[in-house]
């Protein structure tokens, strides 16, 4: 065992026991090694079992290190600097350790390079223990993260009877157009869930403001779409493109009501207007306000009119506070829409 001083500083520094320390020195006049008993035992030999030699080290070195290693050895004694590698090593029996080699040259009293010394430091089983921390931690850290989301999709099929594939994408949409982790945004949504929501009665309505709250209030009209329940169709009256759509637009119908404003947009051709027709729709929920006013910016930019038919929902003091009164009159009908 290295019991010097020196050998005590680098287990301090290292983390690793004196046992995983050993002390060598090379003479180069006389081309030879000398190793302490723990070198030996890194090697797979017993204390002396066998006269070291730099072949014998080199044909220990794992094949992908062993460049490394040599080129710092030969810098030290070419140029007198200190030298630190990591390297691999396989012992007697085949078995891989990882090996930390720290050094400088050794010089007589004319300053000429008379060898080298330093230390090997053992650290393959704590690089052993630390992976598998490592591991250990990364799993625990995932196991939580499907549990989130797990408990979120339940919420989504439970509120919306969707499958768990649909209430997967739909999370996924979601997590990706507001630019928040899917981790994330199910254990905030599942938080915001659990602190009373009901799970019946009005309870899509609620976890539609509440969803759309977590993801940011911005959705983008671009990437895949998952499919919705909504009932569109487009239609063509005195030359103005209408989109016709009934159903309810909510969290789970957002991402169709997405894609149908952005087909019908991207069709426009200004100075043509185009007109959404919501009179038979049941619910307008924050998402669909928020893709409204992201496409009559759209408009905007082309150049491009956009009138929106609400119907009875323009009565609805949700859509009055939206700020879409700055692009659309809140037509009650689709005759006021197309007249404009």
């Amino acid at each position: 065992m290295v019991t010097d001083p020196l050998a005590g500083a680098v287990a301090a520094v290292s983390g690793s026991s004196i046992e995983q320390i050993g002390r060598f020195s090379y003479d180069l006049a006389a081309q030879s090694w000398d190793w302490s008993d723990e070198i030996y035992l890194m090697y797979g030999f017993g204390p002396h079992e066998i006269v070291p030699t730099t072949a014998l080290m080199i044909a220990h070195q794992h094949p992908d290190d062993r460049s490394g290693s040599a080129e710092s050895v030969l810098a030290a004694l070419r140029e007198g600097a200190p030298f630190a590698s990591r390297h691999r090593i396989l012992d007697s029996r085949q078995v891989e350790r990882l090996i930390v080699t720290v050094g400088n040259a050794e010089h007589d009293a004319a300053g000429a390079i008379t060898g080298i010394g330093g230390f090997m430091i053992d650290i393959t089983g704590s690089f052993q223990r630390d992976l598998a921390e490592s591991t250990h931690a990364a799993v625990e850290a995932a196991g939580v993260s499907r549990a989130a989301i797990d408990q979120a999709k339940g919420a989504l099929m439970l509120v919306y009877g969707m499958d768990d594939a649909a209430a997967f994408d739909l999370l996924k949409w979601y997590s990706q157009r507001s630019n928040v982790k899917l981790r994330d945004l199910s254990e905030t949504l599942i938080s915001a869930a659990s602190q009373g929501m009901p799970l019946s009665g009005d309870s899509r309505r609620l976890l539609d403001e509440v969803f759309f709250g977590l993801a940011g209030g911005q959705q983008s009209a671009e990437g895949p779409v998952a499919a919705g329940d909504l009932a569109a169709t487009t239609t063509i009256i005195d030359g103005i493109p209408v989109l016709h759509v009934a159903g309810d637009v909510d969290l789970s119908t957002g991402p169709q009501f997405t894609a149908l404003l952005a087909t019908l947009v991207g069709q426009a051709e200004r100075p043509t207007p185009v007109v959404v027709d919501l009179t038979d729709l049941g619910h307008l929920g924050s998402v669909g306000l928020a893709v409204l006013t992201q496409f009559h910016r759209r408009c905007q930019g082309k150049g491009t009119p956009m009138r929106v038919a609400f119907g009875e929902l323009s009565s609805l003091p949700s859509v009055r506070s939206a700020g879409l009164t700055s692009f659309a009159t809140l037509d009650a009908t689709l005759d006021a829409a197309l007249a404009g």
